[in-house]
């Protein structure tokens, strides 16, 4: 098995390579400002730099097989992925309120409006779902290949021991974009009003039940012998998570989301109506088995002091969200002529 330390310089002479060869042939950006994108003739996201990067990562302190979506872990029940659509479909209700998603849709380039990824979203603030986290950032990736969430602590630990076995994913998107174009299990993310999924310049990847990342195309997975020098030293260089992981006003709502039993009726005629296996008789009585109880109204709103407090981080936020926001102009040439 290859040193880490031989890994992680390999890969980064690739990328200054790949980097250079894009800014001295197409003159773009070497920074890693997001860049508004097109994607159809109403929307754009905000693309990770560097941009036109062939590969995405994913960094894992541990191999494991399969590796599947949270939603799919610890052999869950379909009532149970039925109760996570109810926290994500809430979650989605919840933020129709947010000051920064309200502003953040009014932004238009060139006629079209951000695409806003709820579920891309979600999956950084901990609800489970059917994507696993990807980015466009090696060190980003590292960082979470060598260093150990503690659940209890809710910190990341810098992961010492020299036999444990880590792993990197590097997915050649653009390669699959070209094999599988039309149905691509990837999206980027990129930077979203809730800010985690831009501190991580992130990515996902969509895989459903039965399937695992350790068998798809156009992966590339290393594993590794952990090194303790190299663990401490992404731990420095992300203030043990502290740098992708920033501060936000909505963290005390969104757990009690993610521990609630108590959901809109809204919520469960939306989720059954795309994702049911049994009847509604039937799902209702598996729900109520959980303890899960239904309301007629909308459940979760935000308090003023709420509403006030995300107002004011938004406002000091607001300036660093668009300096970050690249775009590049297109020449398209006459072909008449």
């Amino acid at each position: 098995m290859e040193p880490l330390e031989n890994i992680i310089s390999k890969l980064k002479k690739q990328e200054e390579r790949n980097r250079q060869w894009l800014v001295n042939n197409f003159e773009l950006s070497s920074d890693y400002k997001f860049s508004a994108i097109a994607i159809d003739d109403k929307y754009f996201k905000l693309f990770p730099g560097p941009e036109f990067s062939a590969d995405i990562y994913r960094g894992q302190t541990s191999f494991f097989e399969p590796c599947v979506p949270s939603i799919f872990r610890n052999n869950s029940k379909p009532i149970e992925r039925f109760v996570a659509l109810l926290r994500l479909c809430e979650f989605k209700s919840l933020l129709q309120k947010h000051s920064a998603l309200l502003d953040v849709q009014k932004l238009k380039i060139d006629g079209k409006v951000i695409k806003l990824d709820f579920e891309g979203m979600a999956q950084h603030y901990g609800f489970l779902t059917e994507l696993l986290d990807f980015t466009s950032d090696l060190d980003i990736a590292l960082f979470f290949a060598t260093n150990h969430f503690d659940k209890e602590k809710k910190t990341y630990y810098p992961v010492d021991d020299r036999n444990r076995i880590g792993v990197l994913y590097i997915f050649n998107y653009a390669l699959d974009f070209v094999t599988n174009h039309n149905n691509p299990k990837y999206e980027a993310i990129g930077l979203q009003p809730l800010l985690r999924p831009g501190f991580q310049k992130a990515y996902s990847y969509r895989l459903k039940k039965n399937k695992n990342l350790n068998n798809q195309t156009n992966i590339e997975i290393i594993k590794f012998h952990h090194n303790p020098y190299i663990s401490n030293y992404y731990s420095n260089k992300y203030e043990s998570g502290k740098k992708l992981f920033p501060f936000d006003p909505i963290e005390t709502k969104i757990k009690l989301l993610q521990n609630t039993k108590i959901f809109s009726k809204i919520a469960f005629d939306s989720v059954y109506g795309t994702n049911h296996n049994l009847s509604k008789a039937k799902t209702l009585n598996r729900l109520n088995k959980l303890d899960i109880s239904l309301e007629n109204n909308l459940v979760y709103d935000f308090s003023k002091d709420e509403l006030y407090n995300i107002q004011s981080y938004w406002d000091a936020e607001k300036d660093n969200f668009t300096s970050q926001i690249g775009i590049r102009l297109a020449y398209y040439a006459d072909i008449d002529k």
